[in-house]
């Protein structure tokens, strides 16, 4: 289950943040600005860090 969800970008600044606690969960990026994103999701097994670019 994923407890929480933030992304930053590329200064550090988060710009997101969730907490759906569900299995499956879509993060709407439309009111982000094209360029390079990390993405935090921790789940209860751990934390998991991604890269993101947007177009």
């Amino acid at each position: 289950m994923i407890t929480s969800i933030s992304v930053v970008n590329v200064l550090g600044q988060e710009v997101i943040r969730a907490t759906p606690s569900a299995t499956n969960y879509s993060l709407d990026m439309s009111v982000l600005n094209a360029g390079v994103y990390v993405a935090n999701v921790t789940t209860a097994q751990g934390e998991k860090t991604i890269k993101l670019i947007k177009k």
